[in-house]
């Protein structure tokens, strides 16, 4: 459907997926930074990989991003939409630069599409109609950069699936058009997901985003691996304590 490695899937091979094992009441679905792992529930799961898949990809690039001398002030990590909105775009390594770039230009096609004859920026429906589902929250959820890109990608994986005459609804369902709309004329429906020209113009952005992570994705997700290699030698070597403190206890 991308047109991308099975490397590039697995992100890696950091990433890992659990089926109705690691749940947390009220989701069907979670990603998990601190195991990098996809858990889906067991029954209601299905529709929900595409989002949490993008959460990794999101979190996975941002910890990957990370400069190893900055602190960590977010205890659900780091995330690549959360360094792009805070960037100023004049990053050192030019393929970092790039991606920080695209990513930030992105988050902007969320929210902006153009700007009014008093030179202020036009709000875009995607951005408006998540909004009112964030009045009187909070914390906000449906406007984050994270959710919004998730949910935009949930779109961008369905379309694709269409174009492509190859479905399948345990990645991702219920964000056609016709069900954002829910029988309602364009400007009339509210919905979470992007619809119309926007929804175009974003998966656009989208096909470039994917398209250079692609490319790059040894460069961008080689500290993840690495991380990872020195997570897994220390869980090796704290069962290794464990198992030789109980023989220890057998033989005594």
């Amino acid at each position: 459907i991308m047109n991308v490695s099975p490397e590039f899937i697995s992100l890696g091979n950091s990433l890992a997926i659990a089926f109705g094992a690691r749940g947390v009441p009220g989701a069907l679905a979670h990603y998990e930074t601190s195991q990098t792992v996809i858990n889906l529930t067991k029954l209601g799961g299905a529709g929900s990989l595409a989002h949490e898949w993008c959460h990794a990809l999101d979190h996975i690039l941002g910890e990957s991003l990370l400069k190893k001398d900055q602190v960590l002030t977010k205890a659900d990590g780091i995330y690549l939409t959360d360094l792009a909105r805070h960037s100023n775009k004049k990053e050192a390594n030019p393929i970092t630069q790039k991606l920080v770039s695209i990513t930030s230009d992105l988050i902007e096609l969320f929210k902006y599409k153009g700007v009014d004859a008093n030179g202020m920026n036009i709000l875009t429906k995607f951005y408006k109609d998540s909004r009112v589902f964030d009045s009187g929250k909070k914390k906000l959820y449906w406007t984050s950069s994270k959710e919004m890109f998730a949910r935009a990608f949930e779109t961008y994986i369905y379309d694709k699936m269409q174009i492509a005459k190859d479905p399948c609804n345990y990645l991702v369902s219920g964000v056609s058009e016709k069900s954002c709309l829910a029988g309602q004329d364009i400007e009339k429906a509210t919905s979470v997901y992007p619809i119309g020209e926007e929804r175009k113009i974003i998966h656009e952005k989208l096909d470039e985003l994917i398209k250079f992570i692609s490319e790059h994705q040894i460069e961008l997700m080689s500290p993840i691996v690495e991380i990872n290699k020195e997570r897994k030698a220390e869980i090796a070597a704290k069962k290794a304590i464990i198992k030789s403190n109980k023989d220890d206890l057998e033989i005594s």
